[in-house]
């Protein structure tokens, strides 16, 4: 059997599309765990009553946002009782392009006999490759720099109205195009947070799979940081392909460039003081 876990947030359409395409895959027996973050819109009781008879599917609604990290681990959680062969988190605004996925899993789980694994995942939004993300995680003294920058942003909220509602009627801002990073296959990267594939023998030493204390953003480098601590094995499979839509959930959720660079801003702070925090502390605390 294998889990899949998806987060809803304000994204039916999406998530459906999702479901769609893991129905559609070669796997002998499946269940997905839909887990929705107190949608607004009401689309988490819009899954439930879809899927109430569909023995295969699971809709919890939560009764608040409780951010990308909590709501995963909650997802994880359940899947465990299931007792699957891997668990697989992903975004919901992904699909899943290898269609022998269960054959592709095992084969990638005897060549590497991984603990976590990253596919190739193509962004449809940037054309790029977003697997792996760095040859190597942040430094303590790079985190740092990265906190106070967002510090100075958080404390600045004036220059984003400038940016946002006065120069955007005169000048076209072009996002910095992404680039594709090539890096060998026989190192352990930090690996985009869209997708993992965690094997039965790592969620079963392991009661969640997210380092709990950030809302949203850097949950990867945490992952990594930790499992490079612990000496397990988190591979890039460049075999297995996914494509990501990218975004859909915060750009329904913030049709407002400024107000969604506020949030971004906001929840990168954080996050970066939790990483700083964990790795000052020299624990795990999985």
């Amino acid at each position: 059997m294998i889990c899949f876990i998806l987060i809803n947030y304000n994204a039916v359409d999406t998530t459906i599309s999702c479901v769609k395409n893991i129905q559609n895959l070669k796997i002998k027996e499946k269940k997905i765990i839909i887990v929705d973050n107190c949608s607004p819109n009401h689309s988490g009781e819009q899954l439930a009553k879809k899927y109430t008879n569909d023995e295969n599917i699971k809709v919890v609604l939560n009764n608040k946002n409780i951010g990308f990290a909590k709501a995963n681990n909650m997802g994880y959680k359940i899947a465990k009782e299931y007792k699957p062969k891997f668990i697989v988190i992903m975004n919901n605004d992904m699909e899943i392009k290898t269609l022998d996925f269960e054959n592709a899993l095992i084969n990638s789980s005897d060549k590497y006999g991984f603990d976590v694994m990253g596919p190739d995942i193509y962004s449809v939004k940037f054309d790029y490759h977003q697997n792996p993300q760095r040859a190597n995680n942040y430094s303590i003294k790079e985190l740092k720099r990265m906190w106070y920058e967002y510090f100075l942003k958080n404390h600045l909220k004036f220059i984003f109205w400038v940016k946002w509602y006065l120069l955007s009627k005169f000048i076209s801002f072009k996002e910095e195009k992404k680039k594709t990073l090539i890096l060998s296959n026989n190192a352990m990267y930090p690996l985009h947070g869209s997708f993992y594939v965690i094997s039965e023998k790592y969620f079963k030493e392991r009661d969640t799979f997210f380092y709990p204390k950030t809302f949203m953003y850097m949950e990867s480098y945490i992952l990594h940081y930790q499992m490079a601590k612990d000496k397990k094995k988190l591979i890039y499979d460049p075999t297995i392909h996914v494509d990501h839509y990218e975004d859909v959930s915060t750009d329904k959720s913030f049709k407002d460039g400024y107000k969604k660079a506020i949030f971004t801003n906001r929840c990168m702070q954080e996050s970066c003081k939790a990483y700083i925090d964990l790795i000052e502390k020299g624990g795990n605390d999985f």
